[in-house]
């Protein structure tokens, strides 16, 4: 796709004339869906229990976790839940506070971190996210 750009003279005496500031501009195509699932649903049921249990998350605080791992914004996690925003940003706060963590992004790895090292623990009942991990050839447990 191509396009054009014309820049047009700023007094009022060469208004009338339109000339090419550039010559043809690139537009990059727009990049496709992903097909990998959100982060959240390689955690299953019993993964979310055991990680509410661990941190003494509420019901709701864990719904708003694991949208947040689901790359949900505040307003549409509000608009899933039936809550408010504010209500969302108080639940965020929270669990900021609970888990020591200042950011989204640490948020997220340290969840993601949490549930690998339980699902690692001899005798866990937690599904391991790929099989690699539990045979032991996963190159980034090594």
């Amino acid at each position: 796709m191509k396009l054009r750009l014309w820049r047009f003279a700023a007094t009022k005496k060469f208004s009338h004339i339109a000339q090419p500031a550039a010559d043809i501009i690139r537009i990059p195509a727009m990049p496709q869906e992903s097909t990998i699932p959100p982060l959240a649903d390689f955690l299953d049921d019993a993964a979310w229990r055991s990680l509410g249990e661990m941190f003494d998350l509420s019901i709701r605080e864990a719904e708003v976790l694991r949208c947040v791992l689901s790359d949900e914004k505040e307003a549409t996690i509000a608009r899933r839940l039936r809550i408010s925003p504010h209500t969302v940003h108080t639940h965020m706060e929270r669990l900021h506070s609970k888990l020591g963590a200042r950011t989204r992004v640490q948020l997220v790895l340290f969840v993601v971190s949490t549930f690998l090292n339980l699902a690692s623990e001899p005798h866990s009942t937690l599904r391991p996210i790929c099989g690699n991990r539990t045979a032991g050839r996963c190159p980034l447990c090594s």
